[in-house]
């Protein structure tokens, strides 16, 4: 997707957030040739030693690794270490990696890492780079996926924020999920406050997910705003911030909701509330690790409401993760066709499935939902669904500086539903919060 210009991205200085500062590294060092890798790569890379660096859990750590030995069978003087973490692991990690000029040679993207790690040049530019074709790329799309004008990321795949219901649930109350093209937030509410009417005991209509962060750059999108704007600041206002944890609020008061305690925390353990609500918010490609932990369960994906009826769908959107090949990688040609095979190759799909989403490239996603099963063709739907809507609005990429803005959100959603500050005070302050880390990170 386009971000902000490249004025804008100069002027936003990550290098605090990145640890440079305190390390000496600063904008005009000198930059070493040594990613870690050796053995000097050739064309195609003969002969190179790259890393390879990606987060998750151990069903995506188990999938990538496979994909990786399929690799070594068609590239085998390309040796490839693997880096793996869970998601909080790996992104201290790379920060860490960056800061000493030592990250892997192809590596996953943090949302709230593409703009800091673009401004301090960590990107190696992937035109020209002949291992990498996307010839099966529509034109619109590579242009989508560029930064200030350049292809310097490569997305490999998509998903949405979408609400997931226990059909298996619904039908044996005999409730039915509104039309979700055109349903609003008020039509949810009205809707899950009526299942649980009639739940049995124990069970309740949805889990607490006010700190889904899809969901809310869904609520602001509807509601004519932002998660972050093109010149890289808040999007949003603290009423509109107010309004989605005062919505949380009255489903959990009107007994609707799960509290904290009864999930567990603020972000829901899927292993202890999969089995007790009837919806849940979250991401789209969820569903492939969750639906088999309750295989006696059918669920659906649905789209995240409007704020009114009759309302456009405008504000629908679909988030694609990046990954990059490091700017110091001494062995390019060979991590080009490492990201060549990973978003090209037939093999994938039967692999990776949709773990990570539907695959942007269009003949991987094909080949993917041919193989899919029930549940990961509907991971891919979702994601067309949104695709496919007419007219939606351009998305931003987070600023250097939000880079702990899904930690405060997590911090004042818990604050508001134990009640230790009011809804209008904790929005205010985590506006403010906010927009504070990303001004202090342009000094």
């Amino acid at each position: 997707m386009n971000g902000p210009s490249r004025r804008d991205f100069l002027r936003t200085n990550a290098l605090a957030a990145l640890g440079l500062t305190a390390l000496g590294l600063g904008a005009c060092s000198p930059v070493s040739r040594d990613s870690g890798s050796s053995n000097g790569g050739g064309g195609g890379g003969g002969g190179a030693n790259i890393r390879y660096g990606w987060w998750g859990g151990s069903d995506r750590q188990q999938a990538y690794n496979k994909a990786l030995a399929e690799f070594r069978k068609k590239f085998p003087d390309i040796k490839v270490d693997p880096e793996f973490a869970d998601f909080d692991a790996f992104q201290d990690r790379i920060a860490t990696q960056m800061a000493g000029r030592n990250a892997p040679d192809v590596f996953w993207i943090a949302a709230t890492s593409v703009v800091s790690f673009y401004a301090n040049g960590m990107y190696h530019d992937l035109d020209g780079l002949k291992e990498l074709d996307l010839s099966d790329f529509p034109k619109q799309d590579i242009e989508e996926f560029k930064i200030d004008g350049k292809l310097n990321t490569m997305p490999f795949a998509s998903f949405t924020p979408a609400l997931r219901s226990n059909a298996t649930f619904l039908e044996e109350q005999g409730a039915k999920v509104p039309d979700d093209e055109n349903w609003t937030w008020s039509d949810l509410s009205e809707f899950l406050k009526d299942c649980q009417k009639d739940a049995p005991k124990g069970r309740r209509a949805i889990a607490y997910n006010a700190n889904a962060d899809l969901g809310f750059e869904s609520w602001l999108r509807s509601h004519g705003q932002e998660l972050w704007t093109q010149d890289g600041n808040v999007g949003w206002d603290a009423e509109a911030c107010g309004e989605w944890f005062a919505w949380w609020e009255d489903l959990r008061e009107s007994g609707a909701a799960l509290t904290l305690a009864e999930q567990e925390g603020v972000s829901m353990d899927w292993g202890i509330v999969g089995n007790r609500v009837m919806m849940s918010l979250g991401n789209s490609n969820h569903l492939t690790p969750d639906a088999p932990v309750f295989p006696k369960y059918e669920f659906q994906l649905h789209l995240t409401p409007k704020a009114s009826a009759g309302a456009d769908g405008s504000h629908r959107y679909v988030y694609t993760p990046r990954m990059a090949i490091y700017k110091q990688s001494a062995n390019p040609e060979a991590a080009a066709s490492l990201v060549n095979f990973l978003v090209n190759d037939e093999v994938m799909p039967g692999l990776i499935g949709t773990t990570m989403g539907a695959p942007t490239n269009p003949q991987q996603r094909k080949r993917t939902y041919e193989q899919a099963d029930a549940n990961g063709k509907k991971v891919i739907d979702a994601v067309d669904r949104e695709r496919d809507t007419k007219g939606r609005k351009p998305r931003y990429e987070a600023p250097a500086g939000a880079s702990t803005w899904r930690t405060d959100m997590d911090r004042t959603v818990e604050a508001v539903s134990l009640k230790k500050t009011s809804i209008a005070d904790a929005a205010a302050r985590m506006t403010k919060d906010i927009q504070a880390a990303i001004d202090a990170a342009r000094k």
